[in-house]
């Protein structure tokens, strides 16, 4: 199994694979809302869009500023799966 981060070669090469899971998560801190745009302007064929502050982060909680989120408490669905756990 290849890195989590690929040549554009190898991308090209496997984008009819089925197991391959591509995630656009561009992001832009001055504009929230770019890296959607951007997705939706265009995009890898069978890429899947994940919004930093939507999808890969945690609530936002008074008591905490930064650093590591909280351990998963028991029954916690935990954060949003994203591409599945037996792909790439």
């Amino acid at each position: 199994m290849p890195s989590l981060l690929v040549s554009a070669q190898w991308l090209h090469a496997h984008l009819g694979d089925e197991r391959l899971r591509i995630v656009d998560c561009r992001f832009s801190l001055q504009d929230p809302l770019a890296g959607r745009q951007a997705y939706v302007a265009g995009h890898i064929p069978g890429a899947l869009y994940l919004d930093l502050e939507q999808d890969l982060s945690g609530p936002v909680r008074p008591d905490r500023r930064g650093g590591p989120p909280p351990p998963a408490q028991p029954g916690d669905p935990g954060p949003n799966p994203g591409p599945g756990r037996h792909r790439q």
